[in-house]
């Protein structure tokens, strides 16, 4: 009863342990799940800001085109001309026109897959199981091969 009281110790013990490593690293709330959620958080706010530059950029577009000057300076650029105004044509050959870099966002990221509490404690209690097992296992095969006081023991030479 004494052997039984020191395994299903063992067990519990184990069990605890290895609940909390699991559900530390892996589980709702752990290191894993935290840290993808974080770069998930990272992203968004990336995605945030750049579109808070946009607005602003947009916003002051449409207060350029809310002045006279700012109407006449987009029309120019579309390429209308006001009359009596001398209209120039310049060749395009040799000019170099801008290129633009478009930043990609990276693809979306799915977040971890927490594991449930339940998976949390099925994988603990298959571990300490295991575990309580072998050293139970090791405990017979010990006591099995202890040798008594008479014995002696004689080494090859």
């Amino acid at each position: 009863m004494k052997k039984a009281r020191k395994y299903l110790f063992v067990f519990l013990f184990l069990s605890l342990c290895i609940f909390l490593l699991v559900s530390g690293i892996f589980g709702e709330g752990g290191y894993l799940y935290n840290r993808s959620l974080r770069s998930i958080l990272q992203n968004l706010q990336y995605r945030s800001d750049k579109l808070q530059s946009d607005i602003q950029v947009l916003q002051q577009k449409s207060d350029e085109l809310s002045t006279e000057d700012g109407l006449r300076n987009t029309a120019l650029n579309l390429g209308y001309y006001i009359e009596g105004d001398s209209v120039y044509v310049f060749s395009s050959s040799g000019l170099q026109t801008d290129t633009y870099e478009y930043v990609t966002m990276e693809e979306e990221t799915q977040p971890f897959r927490a594991f449930s509490k339940g998976m949390c404690i099925l994988i603990s209690v298959s571990a300490s199981m295991i575990i309580t097992a072998l050293v139970w296992f090791a405990d017979t095969v010990r006591k099995g091969k202890s040798f008594d006081e008479d014995d002696t023991i004689s080494y090859p030479d």
